[in-house]
């Protein structure tokens, strides 16, 4: 993982009537609102973001504005940031009393990643999942802690278990509803971005976010120049990796089947309930009763059903895919129940 940054400094004083003055890593933040307490619910939030995307440089202004509570953006209340000039338009879920941590902080370090990517200009057709906001997405859960983060992404699985909406691959290019597209770029393409960096690594995924907020800022980009940033700073066949993700409908349901412990070893069939099967990896954590006594990453094949090992402690006696949500999946609760196996 990237080094943790140096602490940054933060100062408040007094602004205009509905404004917040914060100073941050040599940056001048305006923080705005139209309704009380919305504004010192959101300062504070600024300085910690900013430190926790430190790894992608520094950061490329002097000077914004974010604009807090911005209801009128959009009915759906997971709303993306959006950049307008020198401002940022905060979604109301991240500044709302009611908003349960961790949202508010992910949210926040969201918003303030468009600073690094926002002027990386997108071309004038988009895919379905819009790279940008998937990169936002996965970069803020930087500014969590494990638990957070963790929250955050089961989160993404959640809402991808409770659609049964059909989802098109990534970079598809024809026209999809506002609820498939949120889902694509707010939740299974940032999962696909956690589930790369346990592939190659957090220092990779840093260089290569580097790599296209420089080399792309103000040029029309797509996903094929994030591919193109992944193989400079990883390998060709990481990218390739990514590709064949992005470029396949839907996301699969892994369950578990056939599950044997014996002789220190489990042994499963991992099957995927998806039309075209994708190649990864997950992990797998085993127990004995409730508390954990092993597990490990195994990965299967573009195949329906991929046969699995893992060592196993003596006593183990369940299975448990993907205990950290880092993959994009689908869960079916009940499937996984009388598989007898999974989640």
């Amino acid at each position: 993982r990237a080094a943790a940054a140096p602490a940054l400094p933060l100062q408040l004083r007094a602004g205009p009537a509905a404004s917040v003055i914060v100073e941050a890593a040599g940056v001048h933040v305006t923080v705005v609102s139209v309704a009380p307490g919305e504004r010192e619910l959101l300062a504070p939030l600024v300085a910690p973001a900013l430190e926790a995307l430190a790894p992608l440089g520094p950061v490329p202004v002097s000077s914004l504005r974010l604009i807090a509570g911005a209801r009128f953006l959009s009915d759906q209340p997971d709303a993306m940031p959006a950049a307008l000039g020198d401002a940022i338009l905060v979604p109301w879920t991240a500044v709302s009393p009611a908003a349960a941590p961790p949202a508010p902080r992910h949210l926040a370090a969201r918003s303030l990643a468009r600073l690094w990517f926002g002027g990386v200009v997108p071309p004038g057709g988009h895919a379905a999942a819009t790279w940008w906001d998937a990169i936002a997405g996965y970069v803020a859960l930087w500014a969590l802690s494990p638990d957070e983060a963790r929250a955050v992404r089961r989160g993404w699985i959640a809402a991808l278990s409770s659609s049964r909406a059909a989802l098109p691959a990534a970079r598809y290019r024809g026209t999809v509803s506002s609820a498939v597209a949120g889902l694509l770029s707010g939740a299974a393409a940032p999962l696909l971005l956690v589930a790369l960096e346990d592939r190659i690594g957090r220092d990779a995924m840093v260089a290569a976010l580097r790599h296209l907020s420089t080399r792309r800022r103000g040029l029309p980009s797509t996903w094929d120049d994030v591919l193109d940033a992944i193989a400079a700073a990883a390998t060709r066949a990481d990218a390739d990796w990514l590709r064949a993700w992005l470029d396949t409908p839907g996301v699969p349901d892994l369950q578990l089947r056939d599950i044997r412990f014996s002789e220190g070893t489990l042994r499963a069939d991992l099957v995927q309930f998806v039309d075209r099967p994708f190649r990864g990896a997950v992990e797998l954590a085993l127990y004995r009763g409730a508390p954990r006594v092993g597990g490990g990453r195994v990965e299967y094949a573009a195949a329906t059903l991929s046969t699995v090992t893992l060592p196993a402690p003596a006593g183990a006696d369940r299975v448990v895919i993907d205990p950290d949500a880092r993959v994009p999946r689908r869960v079916d609760l009940l499937a996984s129940h009388l598989g007898g196996g999974g989640d």
